[in-house]
């Protein structure tokens, strides 16, 4: 091997480890002289890891949640990541005793990190040039957009399975540069194989197939043909990917596929909701218009801070050059297809910004190649633009970073409620919450809870809206029979969830609170009477109050 070749290699080596300990460190900063509390479903996240670690493998019914049934956690919930972790942690503790909170943030910043990765060969499948390579898998790793969701402390199926989805694109955008069937075939399995991983470990995978099939139509579409041996490919990810979802736990629940056939018939009645156009809300509709992770973003907001900052210029000038380019390849061709795809996913509901964020650096090649390729006097004036961004991109990455330090911390008054149901209700209470409440009870209490964060439940969504009904009623009684139908033995009311609750049962907030407080229809209501009249109450032994809840037990 020639001398040049190994100074080479090892110039690649340095720059790469020097992206992943900085994209590491950026991700592990939040957690900086703190333990962390989880929340929401990363709290679950960490109960049924810890199972894992423990027993070996994770029970095959959770008796914390939906009480009294419990949930059968496969037809729900994908495995893969728990026992990832899982295996991760219990590798650690042959050479540490640091706590299983401490090496879950580790796993999380580590798989974060690995962006970089697939993104760099990705850009250089597309562009042939490492410089811009390495830039795109830097940018990749930093964008707001990706990293806020995948800070440490956001134990949650995206931080795994985003890398492992866009390794599957890399080797599907391979599929058509190979040079024979033999090829073809041999990237078309990876890709797929990559795809069933990362089913293994995250539902929403399955956007990646749904945009692979998109991508191929389009092709068809530029071309007017396709090659045998690409339709040879398509197959095998289609066929295959079919077969194993049948078979991957997180797919099998009855009903589970119903609540995801919703959510298109959800957007389109807030569209024309918004559109001023009146509609008769679902109750599932109601449950996306009052969840913040189920809702849309506008297209200013797409460079703020935790989105895409100012790299988001990058989306809309990699399209511009696209079009006014004629000779496109197919990676470029699949690319297109991935930026507007996810762009429009992530202007109806923000959770996708955890993809757009690895395109978008991406998609940066395109204007890198367009500087460099450009005349002396435009090119200073171009680079300097684009420094310009980076650099403010960059900076957003660091502040994003360094100021989310409150997202390690349980609400104080939330933690000092959960320390009163651990030390004044026996073992086998059973608590009746706000749903978003419900993971954090199960994990921090060991208690169950008859709701929580599986919104793709029937059964739960059936609940929340029954209970939300009940609080804006003017009687017990129905709250009562509630609560000793599913066997509620402690209730816990949270005083800042009454406009979710008006939304849950399809009534008007500001007919029952406005800001300046209760009107005279909203004195009449249950929730009214729990939160603010306690000595009115009959049914319900009031027995601890913050700030933020009040704990009763039922009579």
């Amino acid at each position: 091997m020639r001398p040049k070749n190994i100074s080479f290699i090892i110039l690649s080596i340095i720059l790469a480890c020097v992206a992943f300990l900085a994209s590491y460190c950026l991700r592990i900063l939040p957690a900086k002289d703190t333990i962390v509390e989880f929340k929401f479903d990363r709290a679950f996240n960490y109960r049924m890891t810890t199972y894992a670690i423990n027993l070996g493998e994770i029970p095959v019914k959770d008796p914390l949640s939906t009480y009294p049934e419990g949930k059968i956690i496969r037809n729900f919930l994908p495995l893969g990541m728990y026992y990832m972790c899982s295996t991760f942690v219990k590798t650690l503790r042959f050479f540490t005793n640091i706590d299983t909170g401490r090496l879950v943030l580790w796993f999380c910043a580590l798989f974060g990190s690995l962006i970089f990765i697939p993104v760099y060969f990705i850009s250089f499948e597309i562009y042939c040039s490492r410089p811009i390579a390495y830039v795109t898998a830097f940018l990749s790793s930093i964008v707001p957009a990706y990293l806020h969701r995948t800070l440490c402390y956001w134990y949650r199926y995206e931080i795994v399975g985003a890398p492992i989805l866009f390794f599957s694109l890399f080797f599907f955008m391979k599929i058509f540069g190979a040079s024979d069937t033999r090829k073809t075939l041999k990237f078309s399995i990876l890709s797929v194989l990559f795809l069933v991983l990362a089913f293994s470990v995250w539902r929403l995978s399955i956007l990646f197939l749904i945009a692979y099939i998109i991508a191929f139509v389009y092709i068809l579409i530029l071309k007017g043909k396709i090659a045998k041996d690409r339709w040879l490919a398509l197959g095998v990810i289609v066929g295959l990917s079919l077969i194993f979802i049948k078979i991957i736990p997180g797919f099998t629940g009855k009903g589970l596929f119903k609540s995801y056939g919703d959510f298109p018939i959800g957007v389109l009645q807030i569209i024309l909701h918004n559109l001023g156009i009146k509609q008769n809300f679902s109750d599932f509709t109601r449950l996306i218009v009052a969840n913040r992770e189920l809702q849309g973003v506008t297209l200013p907001q797409l460079f703020n801070m935790k989105f895409l900052s100012y790299s988001g210029v990058f989306v809309f000038a990699y399209i511009v050059l696209y079009f006014k380019n004629k000779s496109r390849t197919a990676q470029k061709d699949i690319l297109t297809v991935f930026l507007i795809f996810f762009l429009a996913l992530t202007l109806l509901f923000l959770r996708n910004k955890i993809f757009l964020g690895p395109l978008t650096a991406i998609a940066l090649g395109a204007s890198l190649d367009f500087v460099l390729k450009n005349k002396q006097k435009l090119k200073i004036i171009l680079h300097l633009l684009v420094a310009i961004v980076l650099i403010k991109t960059s900076f957003d990455a660091w502040k994003l970073s360094t100021t989310r330090k409150m997202g390690t911390k349980l609400n104080v008054n939330l933690k000092e409620a959960l320390i009163t149901i651990n030390e004044t209700t026996p073992k086998n209470s059973v608590i009746l919450c706000y749903w978003s409440d419900g993971y954090v009870i199960q994990t921090y209490t060991s208690k169950p809870t008859l709701t929580d964060g599986l919104l793709e439940s029937p059964e739960i969504t059936k609940r929340i809206i029954s209970l939300s009904k009940i609080y804006y009623l003017g009687t017990e009684e129905e709250l009562s029979k509630y609560c000793k139908r599913f066997g509620a033995t402690y209730l816990l009311v949270p005083y800042g969830r009454k406009k979710s609750y008006a939304a849950y049962s399809g009534v008007d907030i500001n007919d029952y609170f406005k800001k300046d407080g209760p009107t005279k229809k909203g004195e009449k209501t249950l929730l009214y009477k729990l939160l603010y009249r306690i000595e009115e109450v009959k049914k319900f032994s009031f027995m601890y109050s913050n700030e933020d809840y009040v704990l009763y037990n039922v009579k």
